[in-house]
């Protein structure tokens, strides 16, 4: 992701109509979300007045945030965890 300042936005993890999401906060009188909406699917809820992107690996990495386990992986054996990294990193 090349250009885009992304200081200027605050992203905050939290829950959106029982999904994970990441909202994302900046100030409208400055900065505009287009510049987000070309690198990642970007949505808006009317109920709470906020943009937001579904949290998921992808999207964290399209905008350098940290990425989280996969929270079903965490009861597979070694080998199995390993196996299910690597199919989730082919998707």
């Amino acid at each position: 992701m090349t250009g885009l300042d992304l200081t200027n936005y605050k992203f905050v993890s939290g829950l959106h109509k029982d999904k994970n999401v990441i909202w994302i906060y900046f100030d409208y009188t400055k900065f505009s979300i287009e510049p987000l909406r070309k690198i990642i699917p970007v949505k808006y809820s009317s109920s709470t007045k906020s943009w937001y992107i579904f949290d998921h690996n992808q999207n964290r990495k399209s905008l350098g945030l940290e990425l989280v386990e996969f929270k079903n992986s965490i009861n597979l054996s070694g080998n199995q965890k390993i196996a299910f990294e690597q199919y989730i990193q082919t998707l």
